[in-house]
């Protein structure tokens, strides 16, 4: 006579176990990918905002100064950009926006532990000098976003 066992072998487990282990590992490595992608668009939308931000401010003589947006690399984090009035100064700052751990500039556009100032002139809001900013996903390496300001005042992204 024979009994009948319900249930599964140690085998059986192993397998399952082993398949969800994979399906994991794909599912979360996909979501860095896609958090990568989402911090580097993100950060571009607040960079043309702080852009456009001080281009008013400029335009309508807030303060009766030029407004700038100044973008530091600190090469190994807690890299940031800020607008201010006037000179860059703690005390001109009116924003300032830490850049996210898994982006950072591209060292073309802003070189590592330094910094680069777009000023905006009062009342025209032309800009100082036309120039691009670039955001570089740190966990893809692929992932990039571009910021260009035109000498003619236009912000793209």
């Amino acid at each position: 006579m024979r009994l009948h066992q319900n249930g599964f072998t140690v085998v059986e487990l192993m397998v399952i176990i082993g398949l969800i282990v994979i399906i994991a590992a794909f599912s979360f490595s996909q979501l860095a990918g896609r958090r990568a992608s989402l911090d580097a668009s993100t950060t571009a939308q607040k960079i043309v905002t702080a852009l456009k931000d001080a281009q008013t401010k400029a335009i309508t003589n807030e303060r009766e100064s030029d407004w700038g947006v100044r973008f530091v690399n600190n090469g190994s984090g807690n890299s940031f950009f800020a607008v201010y009035a006037q000179s860059y100064e703690t005390s001109t700052v009116v924003m300032r926006y830490g850049l996210p751990v898994t982006v950072s500039y591209e060292t073309s556009t802003v070189a590592s532990n330094s910094f680069r100032d777009i000023v905006f002139y009062r009342l025209s809001g032309n800009p100082s000098a036309s120039t691009t900013i670039t955001i570089n996903s740190i966990i893809s390496g692929i992932e990039s976003s571009t910021v260009r300001v035109a000498s003619s005042g236009l912000i793209s992204y």
